[in-house]
């Protein structure tokens, strides 16, 4: 059979410094031990990349497709790089925190326009492509060989070409981009339409290769490969006709591709319904089955299959596309289907007299039980040589887990540290109120107590001033309410993701008990469930802690507004006296209970020690103990904690120190209120009432202060948490996307296997496409136009029917951690979406990606109700943009030409595909 191939291009990509913005992250958050040990491979990246001249390599491909298999190695190698740097940061790239590389590629279809994306995932899809392209072309060249090892040879690469398809078909979605900002030759739409047309032509060699061994591959085996590939092809046609307006392929290439699905999937189909004749024939010969009506069968499928070719022979304007040689082969094919019809039509009249069934009755032709699947490139699952410079610092999913184990041992370290430390300070400030003790060590040297605020009392009145004073306090301690709330709330939509995700899939299991075999729900969300109830541990803590500032915040809410007004009205609260004779007279015990103050502060000053605590937590946390983590991994958790104890004990040493020096503490202050109660008990009483104030004031100044440090730690906190939170979000989301796409392909192919289709159903219908058809679908090619005219167009929710054979794949590139598996299929325009507004989140229609609900913050601290449909934006870093979800998707009727054709030759299959459409955009005469 001869066949004009589609001629797919190689993309062009610019110079990108990949090391350098990889170095500095590297170095950034992994520390130099990190870069150091990767600093290696990265120059290893950069330099194949830099290799990379796909301009120059496609003219060569042209002269001499043998230089396919060398550029064919040097991509996979810097793929497998690509796909480890994405496994370790992909989901830094979608941080804007994070890494910054605008990868650059120009559209194969269109070199002069070029997109600059910066994601990982976006130079995998060009990557992807060019892999594709160049195993494309290798395999097409070596299907014209006569020799079987070439035909052998062309189906493994075109396979694996299908595999390359696959593998960008998962990786798109994760770009979070508008789709009208994706490049053509990236579209969804068009991706579908060479999966299937590759789809079908691995079919066709295989049948190459099937037809010389005819005691394998009878009739019958050779009727359900044509069928399989005639779908493929004709879904293909589909695509092109439906896009044809706007589709971005050359119109030359366009015209050749629409020529070369018209002849291939009428050949397939005729070909399918002659040897299933040709079957029938055969087994009329059996002795035991000659009362079976084969005869009847065989005449019954001939006609059909005569059918089909004249039906395609008589349309003029599409056999003008066609070349001189294909034209000659159908023509020779219709000759002979329509000799060995007449013969066996004859034979059934006159001889056996068996029933012939009309289309609508004919029974279907069975479906192929050899599935052709997608092959990885030869040397994929070789581990990369570099890799184990990033794994000691870039962990998996198991040794993360225990990574996390010991961090929240760390956490609770600190957390019983700083209760300690909370609880020297509290018992210090109440024994300075009820000694005077601000007021004796606020004492002036020269003895005469001035017409002034003590200069400790003043630095912490006008501290509080510049905080912002009660005013501003009240604003924070909103705002860390509404953000608590926020939090909370994002995490319980994560958890309801899970939920629902997790309980779609065991209601599955329930519907479908022996077929259901995809990976349990927690087996392959692990990770993401271990970060979820990290996160959460770390939310209820924060909330213990905010009830415990809020008290403080009530107790001191009446000094506050005191200490608001001018220093002038601060001092008339005061009395203040001579105090020289008294501070002569205890002269040394001030002093000495001022040095006593200075040491007490080293010992257990809530600010310094704080900072001293958080520098040795961080510390430890850095630290890279990746063969001790690896020795956990298969502990019981009894033995895990004792190892982690034992990890740990340098940080117990450390804390240790801190905590003795608030045991010395004690002592130190004891001996400071029995000093104080001494020396105020021989002083006179005119003074007491001041005094007094002068304590009360100065203890309240300390605690509001403290407050407004807690405020300043709570809100840090909530930042990080919600930007955390919203990274898991996002990561949990593009799981249940995924898991969900999966499950409703594999629903679709179950149910599609109990069903019997009606094959006079019309192409489609108003309400929903005809179960059964290959959907004539309009793609991204058409929506984009729709984007600009209609930006406002209400978006439609239709249902997605898969009309694809049972063709599961298993995408393996980026170490699967989800497990899942794809079915190879064109679906409805649901499955034609691109990412939505940032994916962010909930359940969607497959494919499509759809504004998720989160949470709002106003400037200035404002308080706002909780608005679970509105975008939360994140005070410390700037939203990813949001993008609009795609118009929805114009349906046409369908012609009465296009029904009276399935009603007539092209019925008999066990799907009732799309007739073939002269011209796409009239109908035919």
């Amino acid at each position: 059979m001869s066949l004009r191939t589609f001629p797919l291009q190689l993309k062009a990509t610019q110079a990108t410094d990949i090391y350098n913005p990889l170095s500095k992250f590297i170095g950034q958050k992994y520390g130099p031990d990190a870069l150091k040990a990767s600093q290696g491979t990265l120059k290893n990246v950069q330099d194949i990349r830099n290799s990379f001249d796909f301009v120059k390599s496609a003219s060569q491909i042209n002269n001499d497709f043998r230089l396919c298999a060398e550029l064919q190695e040097q991509l996979v190698l810097y793929l497998k790089y690509i796909a480890m740097i994405d496994h370790y940061f992909k989901t830094d790239f979608s941080d804007p925190r994070g890494v910054k590389i605008a990868f650059s590629w120009n559209d194969s279809f269109q070199p002069t326009k070029k997109k600059t994306i910066n994601h990982s995932k976006y130079e995998l899809a060009g990557v992807l492509f060019n892999l594709a392209t160049c195993y494309y072309i290798d395999g097409n060249i070596a299907s014209t060989s006569v020799k079987d090892e070439d035909k052998l040879k062309a189906l493994g690469k075109l396979r694996t070409c299908l595999w390359c398809i696959n593998e960008l078909k998962q990786t798109l979605p994760s770009l979070l981009v508008n789709p009208q900002d994706i490049p053509s030759d990236l579209d969804i739409t068009f991706i579908n339409l060479l999966s299937n047309y590759v789809t079908g032509l691995c079919y066709g060699v295989l049948l190459d290769i099937a037809q010389k061994d005819t005691k394998k591959y009878g009739p019958d085996r050779l009727a359900s490969i044509n069928k399989v590939a005639s779908k493929h092809f004709q879904i293909a046609l589909d695509i092109v006709n439906a896009t044809w307006k706007n589709s971005p392929i050359p119109e030359n290439a366009r015209k050749g591709l629409r020529a070369t699905l018209l002849f291939t999937a009428t050949y397939h189909r005729t070909q399918a319904y002659y040897q299933q004749a040709l079957n029938h024939i055969i087994l009329q010969q059996d002795e035991d089955r000659v009362r079976e009506g084969h005869m009847g069968l065989a005449t019954s499928h001939l006609r059909q299959s005569l059918n089909v070719i004249n039906g395609f022979l008589n349309n003029k304007k599409d056999v003008e596309l066609l070349g001189q040689q294909q034209k000659g082969e159908l023509v020779a094919m219709a000759q002979e289907v329509k000799t060995k019809y007449e013969e066996i039509a004859f034979k059934n009249k006159n001889i056996f007299q068996d029933i012939e069934y009309p289309p609508e009755q004919l029974p279907e032709i069975p479906d192929e039980k050899m599935v052709i699947g997608a092959v990885e490139p030869k040397g994929w699952k070789d581990k990369l040589e570099d890799e184990k410079y990033f794994e000691c610092f870039f962990l998996s999913p198991e040794l993360k887990a225990v990574k996390q184990e010991i961090h929240q041992a760390i956490d609770a370290k600190k957390q019983e540290v700083e209760t300690n430390l909370k609880s020297a300070n509290t018992l210090r400030n109440k024994h300075y109120a009820e000694g005077y003790i601000n007021y004796l060590i606020a004492l002036d040297p020269s003895g005469t107590k001035k017409n002034e605020l003590p200069p400790k009392l003043k630095a912490g009145i006008d501290k509080f001033h510049k905080n912002g004073g009660s005013t501003n306090y009240e604003n924070i301690k909103e705002h860390i309410a509404q953000a608590s709330k926020n939090c909370k709330g994002i995490l319980e939509q994560i958890k309801e993701m899970i939920a629902k995700e997790k309980s779609d899939d065991e209601e599955m299991r329930k519907k479908y008990p022996q077929v259901w075999n995809r990976p349990y729900s927690e087996a392959i969300n692990q990770e993401n469930i271990l970060n979820l109830r990290d996160l959460e541990q770390k939310y209820y803590i924060a909330i213990k802690a905010d009830e415990e500032v809020a008290f403080k915040f009530t107790k001191a809410k009446d000094w506050m507004t005191k200490l608001s007004q001018p220093q002038d009205v601060i001092l008339q609260m005061l009395n203040p006296t001579s105090d020289s004779e008294f501070f002569t007279q205890n002269k040394d015990k001030i002093l000495a209970l001022q040095q006593a103050h200075e040491q007490l502060n080293k010992l257990v000053d809530l600010e310094l020690k704080r900072e001293e605590i958080k520098n040795i937590t961080e510390a430890y946390k850095k630290q890279n103990y990746i063969a001790e983590l690896q020795q956990m991994v298969p502990m019981n958790p009894q033995d895990r904690q004792q190892a982690i104890q034992k990890l740990l004990a340098p940080l117990d040493n450390d804390f240790a120190k801190i905590n003795t020096g608030i045991q010395e503490s004690y002592p130190i202050l004891d001996a400071m209120v029995k000093s104080a109660k001494a020396m105020n008990e021989t002083r006179s009483s005119s003074n007491q009432n001041a005094i007094k104030i002068l304590e009360d004031m100065s203890q309240a100044v300390t605690q509001i202060n403290e407050i407004f440090d807690d405020f300043a730690q709570g809100t840090e906190f909530y930042d990080n948490l919600s930007y955390y939170l919203g990274l898991l979000q996002a990561t949990v989301s593009d799981f249940c996307i995924a898991r969900e796409i999966d499950r409703q392909n594999r629903a679709q192919d179950l149910e599609s296997k109990q069903q019997q289709f009606n094959v006079q159903k019309p192409y489609f219908t108003e309400d929903k496409f005809a179960q059964g058809t290959s959907t004539f679908i309009v793609g991204n090619f058409l929506n984009k136009q729709n984007q600009q005219s209609q930006p406002n167009q209400p978006i439609q929710q239709q249902q997605q029917k898969s009309v694809m054979p049972n063709t599961t794949v298993q995408s393996n590139l980026f170490g699967q951690q989800m497990g899942i598996q794809q079915q190879q299929q064109f679906g409805n325009p649901q499955n034609m979406g691109y990412p939505g507004p940032g994916q962010q989140y909930g359940y969607q229609q497959s494919g499509v990606y759809q504004q998720q609900p989160i949470y709002q913050q106003q400037p200035n601290y404002q308080q706002q109700s909780y608005m679970p449909q509105q975008g939360f934006q994140q005070p410390t870093y700037q939203q990813q943009p949001v993008y609009q979800q795609q118009p929805n998707y114009q349906q046409q009727q369908p012609t009465q030409q296009q029904q009276q054709q399935n009603k007539g030759p092209f019925a008999g299959f066990s799907y009732a595909e799309s007739t073939f459409v002269s011209n796409p955009t009239q109908p035919k005469k």
